[in-house]
């Protein structure tokens, strides 16, 4: 039986919508919670995982300024839900 193991995880984020973006960092996965971050940003989140889906949202938040560069989310807090192929696609910005 799969499931989501508690952990420190690598992760990447690449934006497949013509827009030119992408970021590595780390993420801790913890009964439930998302915590994490990068050079610029940090992450918060939740997930769960029921009959084999694993689902839930990613909360980026601007946390260092890049001189010089503009950032993937402009300073904006951006909220994505993964795992139902309907989320997917499915951003916020804030």
């Amino acid at each position: 039986m799969m499931t989501v193991k508690n952990g420190l995880y690598s992760i990447r984020i690449e934006m497949k919508d013509g827009v030119r973006g992408r970021a590595t960092g780390v993420i801790v996965l913890l009964d439930g919670q998302i915590l994490g971050g990068d050079t610029h940003f940090y992450y918060t989140g939740s997930y769960t995982f029921k009959n084999g889906k694993w689902r839930g949202e990613l909360i980026t938040h601007q946390h260092a300024e890049a001189l010089g560069m503009t950032l993937l989310f402009a300073g904006r807090e951006v909220a994505c839900g993964f795992g139902d192929p309907r989320l997917c696609a499915t951003c916020q910005l804030d």
